[in-house]
């Protein structure tokens, strides 16, 4: 049962509440975090993965993009902003790790939209049909240290099981 008076008070973690969660975190946690950079690259105010309509904003990470190269957290949400997984790259792989759970896409239709049949989420009856579409949103936070990012991964999910008394759906286990 989820308790609204917990910190983040919703019944599900959107983009907003993992990424305070994490700037709390390091303020808490100076002693780790004094020389770390944390940037918010990737959230709510990206398109879908599927939507490539505009070449300067898609919703996908891409090599030139100096993220996908960088260690650290990301997300898959729903469009209403619903985390529904949380990973990790630990090994300056964000893009590999990213691509990995939603392989190469496929059909640029004529508004440029992106699907993505071959995703590592077919099994999932809830949540299947927004991967395929590319109706999911990415979140990343990149981080410098690489040893944290495990660290920062499991703390998002075990705040997610505090407040929703579950780990975000499509993930199995923590870390």
């Amino acid at each position: 049962m989820v308790d609204d008076n917990k910190p983040y008070g919703k019944k599900y973690m959107n983009f907003e509440q993992a990424y305070k969660a994490i700037q709390d975190f390091a303020l808490c946690n100076n002693n780790l975090f004094s020389n770390v950079k944390v940037e918010f690259s990737f959230g709510a105010n990206r398109p879908p993965i599927g939507d490539w309509s505009n070449d300067e904003n898609m919703g996908m990470l891409i090599f030139g993009d100096e993220i996908g190269r960088k260690s650290g957290v990301y997300f898959y949400a729903t469009l209403d902003g619903e985390i529904i997984y949380i990973g990790k790259a630990g090994q300056d792989n964000l893009h590999q790790r990213v691509w990995a759970h939603l392989q190469t896409p496929q059909s640029l239709t004529p508004d440029r939209k992106r699907i993505f049949p071959n995703h590592r989420f077919v099994t999932n009856k809830l949540y299947a049909e927004a991967f395929t579409s590319g109706d999911i949103r990415l979140g990343v936070v990149t981080i410098s240290n690489k040893s944290l990012v495990s660290l920062l991964e499991v703390y998002l999910q075990t705040l997610h099981i505090h407040q929703t008394g579950e780990l975000p759906a499509l993930n199995r286990q923590i870390g």
